[in-house]
């Protein structure tokens, strides 16, 4: 076990081996790189690693600019439980492409410490984000179900659903054995009537952010035909939740993680969705 002592800078690092009389203090900084990266690899979370981190240049740089795969750990642990950020082959291939536009040549490697780091950040602005984007519709894959109260009967009633895009915002939903109904985004007050008002970027998180704090009481909607609004969402895993009081709407990889408002209620091996075509949707 090895005990941390700060001295009244807060930024020296001491360490003492308890239980040992007379042991000799050391120095943070005089331990050897490799047995400093072995004790920064359990650390269990990106605030643990962010605090060694800030012990001095010297960690900071061992730590990030290095090719070792600790924040990348930090990554594959934090996003296991959100399917639209768990690492998969090709959601590394995302990243890279995508994370790009921030970062030198020197660090596109995913092998560097330093595009883990810019993932992780990404994804914690990108989980804070309350408002889809319109391509984001047509891209992601979506389960739908009618509530209890409007009929639905968990996984025996639960099926696929499609947003094809139109213009930017607008588009045709398609719902297996209905008809097709036009759908559009818009912004709804308190009083659940559409407000027409100025829409900032919605890439722009600083933009989005003082939007939000202008105008409270407004929420992102879905308007289908002549249906009541439906609300714009997130779970606590990051998917996207689109409801009114008789339907609900799930952005989804994988079956079985939206449980709420009996969309699922009934579990049996031998159930399958309505399309036929189980499995995952989309990895991304």
């Amino acid at each position: 076990k090895i005990e941390r002592r700060l001295d009244g800078s807060g930024r020296r690092q001491n360490l003492r081996l308890p239980g040992l009389s007379g042991a000799k203090m050391i120095l943070l900084h005089d331990l050897p790189d490799s047995l400093l990266l072995t004790i920064a690899s359990f650390l269990t979370t990106h605030v643990d690693l962010v605090r060694l981190e800030a012990v001095s240049r010297q960690i900071r740089r061992l730590i990030i600019d290095a090719n070792n795969d600790l924040w990348k750990q930090v990554c594959q642990r934090d996003w296991e439980s959100k399917p639209r950020y768990r690492l998969t082959p090709s959601r590394e291939e995302w990243l890279q492409r995508h994370i790009a536009t921030s970062l030198s040549d020197s660090e596109l490697s995913p092998q560097t410490s330093k595009f883990w780091k810019h993932c992780y950040s990404w994804a914690r602005q990108d989980l804070k984000r309350c408002r889809i984007k319109p391509q984001e519709l047509s891209e992601l894959g979506w389960y739908f179900n009618f509530t209890p109260v409007a009929g639905g009967r968990g996984r025996s009633t639960l099926m696929r659903a499609v947003f094809e895009a139109g213009t930017p915002g607008t588009g045709m939903l398609r719902v297996r054995g209905m008809p097709s109904f036009s759908f559009n985004l818009a912004f709804v007050g308190a009083l659940d009537q559409e407000v027409n008002v100025g829409i900032p970027d919605r890439n722009n998180a600083q933009l989005e952010e003082s939007f939000r704090s202008q105008h409270p009481d407004m929420r992102q909607a879905l308007i289908v035909a002549d249906f009541p609004f439906h609300l714009i969402d997130r779970t606590e895993s990051g998917e996207w939740l689109i409801t009114n009081q008789f339907v609900t709407f799930v952005s989804c990889d994988e079956q079985g993680l939206y449980t709420d408002r009996g969309f699922q209620e009934e579990e049996s091996d031998s159930d399958e969705d309505e399309e036929g075509d189980g499995g995952p949707l989309f990895e991304s």
